[in-house]
């Protein structure tokens, strides 16, 4: 498929007049953006039209244009900006190249390696899962271990220490 097929099934044909989005109301027509080739600008990302197009503002919102995207957005990535430039051949034709981060998101968890032990921290729960079976370490210090069939084995003593112990 050829750039031009691929713009027109992504974006749609311009539209001179407004066309409903996906809230209900109406999208603007937006004049393009002037931008020469190689040239970036920093945009408002404002959600999807009726048809999936993603569309984008420089104006706060109240003018939209559709755009194509290098980055997958979310309905959640609304009001956030983001880098546009307008694709190679095509100035009229603006692609969305990043989205604009203050500051990088938190790691979903802390892994050390340093080829003696393994130290996996997370800031809530641990899950370790296979089917039915689980192991769950929480942040209150409680140890979960569930399964059909759980066994323990020990060449030394087994022991099972605790304030209360029930068995069964």
């Amino acid at each position: 498929m050829n750039i031009e097929a691929l713009l027109a099934q992504v974006a749609g044909p311009p539209s001179p007049s407004p066309a409903p989005d996906s809230s209900g109301g109406a999208v603007p027509a937006a004049a393009p953006m002037p931008l020469a080739p190689g040239e970036v600008s920093i945009a408002t990302f404002c959600g999807f039209g009726p048809h999936g197009e993603f569309l984008i503002s420089f104006d706060g919102g109240s003018t939209r244009q559709a755009v194509v995207s290098a980055v997958g957005l979310q309905a959640a990535d609304a009001g956030r900006a983001v880098v546009v430039a307008p694709l190679p051949g095509y100035s009229e034709q603006l692609a969305v190249l990043a989205r604009v981060q203050a500051h990088a998101p938190p790691p979903a968890a802390d892994l050390k390696l340093d080829g003696k032990r393994v130290v996996l921290h997370a800031e809530r729960d641990i899950e370790i899962r296979c089917g039915e079976a689980s192991i769950v370490l929480t942040r209150a210090g409680k140890v979960l271990i569930k399964g059909e069939y759980v066994l323990t084995r020990s060449r030394g003593a087994n022991r099972i220490k605790g304030a209360h112990v029930d068995i069964n």
